[in-house]
């Protein structure tokens, strides 16, 4: 299920990665959707639990147009919920 969120992030444009985010005194690295220069990036932490994973790019899909995306019901359901695909 990360994959296929995965690769629907990389179709409408939003890079992921997914690294060791390093931290140091005086500043905290979080995951979560940043914009450098014009791409849109979603940095995962690599110790996150999949389900963390999923959570966050969801986040980052949930108001995307995925129209022309191919999704499976499992996905399509956790973008849209309520909806039965």
């Amino acid at each position: 299920m990360i994959e296929e969120l995965r690769t629907a992030a990389e179709v409408v444009g939003i890079r992921v990665r997914r690294e060791r985010l390093l931290r140091d005194v005086g500043y905290q690295v979080h995951s979560g959707l940043c914009r450098f220069q014009e791409q849109e990036i979603l940095l995962l932490e690599s110790g996150l639990s999949a389900d963390v994973q999923i959570d966050l790019l969801v986040a980052a899909l949930s108001k995307r147009d995925l129209a022309a995306v191919p999704l499976s019901d499992e996905v399509t359901r956790l973008l849209r919920p309520g909806q039965t695909g």
